[in-house]
């Protein structure tokens, strides 16, 4: 006969194997993809353009303890983005706070950029481009 504790059980034994396989294969995803990212940067070659700056943004993402709800800390992401001079093409590097910080809007130089990384950014008084 089956009872409420035994569907419970039953559906735990069905139901934890599942999860454990999706949240290895989650896993194995998110480092693989990280490695190919890495790869892909390495292996690019080192380019330099004439870009200027266009936007900047900050993403915040704000961690709460599970059991209090209190705020524990803000981790914070900075982007930058780039129009490239010749052809127009928007860009959009992860920054340190530090880049963030020297950079703004209407800026203009030589951006360096490797893949997806992004190495630098000189800048240069328009008549110097």
């Amino acid at each position: 006969m089956w009872n409420t504790f035994n569907i419970i059980t039953t559906a735990i034994s069905f139901i934890s194997p599942v999860l454990m396989i999706f949240l290895t294969g989650f896993l194995i995803y998110a480092v693989l993809r990280g490695v190919m990212d890495w790869n892909n940067n390495r292996h690019s070659q080192v380019t330099v353009v004439k870009a200027g700056v266009i936007s900047k943004k900050e993403d915040e993402v704000q961690h709460y303890d599970a059991q209090t709800g209190a705020l524990n800390g803000v981790t914070s992401s900075y982007y930058v983005f780039f129009q490239v001079e010749d052809g127009g093409e928007v860009l959009r590097f992860h920054v340190s706070l530090r880049e963030f910080r020297k950079l703004s809007e209407g800026d203009r130089g030589e951006l360096k950029y490797q893949g997806s990384r992004f190495i630098g950014f000189e800048k240069k008084p328009i008549n110097k481009l």
